[in-house]
């Protein structure tokens, strides 16, 4: 199976896999990196894109990914997606519910880049 290829039963490559694609696309290291930057100073300039919106399962990635990098993050809990104030002791969430939980995540990291923190 090609390691570039996004399947739910593998969704870490092996290390063979990650050797390939380093062999195969060794330039693919400087663009992501190229392009986080890039995005990174647009997001500092302009915040995010009015364009740019998250599923539910990007935003919760979001949230894990920010609470890994920041351990001592003074918001974790706050916009932890179970103690969220528009999620918690709701038995439906809404459309309508979901963006405000992004607007809250895009808001924080937009601040995080902002200060430098990111």
């Amino acid at each position: 199976m090609c390691c570039l290829t996004t399947d739910a039963r593998d969704e870490a490559p092996s290390q063979a896999c990650s050797e390939r694609c380093k062999f195969l696309f060794p330039c693919l290291k400087a663009s992501v990196d190229t392009l986080v930057k890039l995005h990174m100073t647009t997001i500092e300039k302009y915040g995010f894109p009015s364009d740019l919106s998250l599923s539910p399962r990007e935003m919760i990635q979001l949230y894990d990914t920010m609470s890994q990098f920041w351990e001592g993050w003074p918001r974790a809990q706050e916009l932890c997606p179970e103690e969220f104030i528009h999620f918690k002791n709701k038995i439906v969430i809404t459309k309508m519910d979901t963006r405000k939980y992004e607007e809250s995540l895009k808001a924080e990291l937009t601040g995080w880049v902002k200060s430098g923190h990111a």
